[in-house]
């Protein structure tokens, strides 16, 4: 996990006097940058938050499915959805499904710290838990996907930017029907929607430029056989 970092600064991406005026503005949600992606086979589950305001959706509720997202205590949720002015934290999202997970894909909206790289202190990383344990995996593909500018209360409009990762599970030889994802971001960062999708197969969906993976490089995938299932 990222250890703490309180002395980056970026423009003001939310410069108010107090928490308070944050939680009490009104929300001028834009259009959802997030994709739908074809994973193929014959299963497959998306868990959406299109909202991450504390007017719009307080209790974070998935607009389909039955994922579960959280935020680690140094963040809070405010007009824009997600955020920290104080030092880095991190996103959780939960998946499970009726099926035997081989492919994942998470995507975030968010408009990240410009100061630092991204993605982040080397994540989102996900969590498998089998019988014989549980491992930590990094993706195998990522990408950056639609943007736009958005008002906010600072002097001039922020971009947000979709992301998205994917994991390819079709190796590991035991049943995985739930996946835990977690991604670590940046002090002055703001996340505002978020999307999982799993399916039972395997089908690449997301490019994967070779920059952003040599970064995951420290974090190899497993290379068990999968147990063939009929």
């Amino acid at each position: 996990m990222p250890t703490t970092r309180s002395t980056h600064r970026r423009r003001p991406l939310m410069a108010l006097p107090c928490l308070a005026a944050l939680l009490a503005g009104a929300s001028s949600q834009a259009a959802v940058l997030l994709s739908d992606f074809d994973l193929g086979g014959s299963l497959e589950t998306t868990t959406a938050w299109h909202d991450f305001t504390f007017e719009g959706n307080p209790s974070r509720t998935p607009i389909a499915g039955t994922g579960t997202i959280t935020i680690s205590p140094t963040a809070f949720q405010g007009t824009f959805g997600f955020y920290s002015f104080t030092s880095d934290y991190a996103v959780t999202a939960t998946q499970t499904a009726s099926f035997d997970i081989a492919s994942v894909v998470w995507q975030i909206e968010c408009s990240p710290n410009p100061d630092l790289a991204w993605p982040y202190d080397g994540g989102p990383f996900l969590t498998v838990v089998t019988e014989s344990g549980s491992e930590v995996l990094a993706p195998v593909a990522f990408r950056s996907g639609d943007s736009e500018f958005r008002d906010n209360f600072g002097p001039e409009p922020i971009l947000y930017t979709a992301f998205a990762w994917q994991w390819n599970l079709s190796s590991i030889d035991e049943t995985i029907a739930s996946i835990t994802l977690t991604a670590p971001i940046p002090v002055h960062t703001s996340v505002t929607a978020s999307q999982i999708e799993v399916a039972n197969s395997f089908l690449q969906v997301v490019p994967e430029p070779s920059a952003v993976l040599l970064s995951f490089a420290a974090l190899p995938l497993l290379a068990r056989r999968r147990r063939t299932t009929v």
